[in-house]
């Protein structure tokens, strides 16, 4: 998404259902493992009520931070996917929210909401949000 935006290679992975299916199946397959950890289940179990130092416990073993990993990999890809198409379908660049999505989920999609203002406001307001687009019944 980020090097070859218009490949066709790139549109055809980001199009396929398998790759959001097998970041599913890879963090249903280490979260299955994390549960099969007693003391993992025990670090973060405090009762009633979930604490940060439950949490640093929790995520001490490893199991937990590739759980974590691939929970992160999988939401990135999810906003990552959005962030694409909609660049595509308005046509302007979106290198840049897509690089800071991959290392600071979040502020990626917030890059890419200003870029999107950014050029409406150069285009009169003819970009399309393809969640918005979506929605719209024809």
């Amino acid at each position: 998404m980020i090097g070859f935006p218009k490949s066709t290679f790139t549109k055809t992975v980001m199009l396929s259902p398998a790759t959001s299916i097998a970041c599913g199946l890879i963090y249903g397959y280490l979260a299955y493992q994390s549960f099969l950890e007693p003391e993992i289940l025990e670090a973060f179990s405090s009762g009633a009520k979930q604490s940060l130092s439950s949490l640093t416990k929790g995520f001490s073993y490893e199991t937990t931070v590739a759980v974590g990993w691939a929970h992160f990999i999988a939401m990135d890809l999810l906003a990552g996917r959005y962030i694409y198409f909609d660049g595509l379908k308005n046509d302007f660049i979106t290198r840049h929210s897509l690089v800071l999505t991959l290392f600071f989920g979040p502020l990626g999609v917030v890059s890419h909401v200003l870029t999107r203002g950014i050029v409406g406001l150069t285009r009169s307001g003819k970009v399309e949000d393809i969640l918005e687009s979506g929605l719209k019944s024809e």
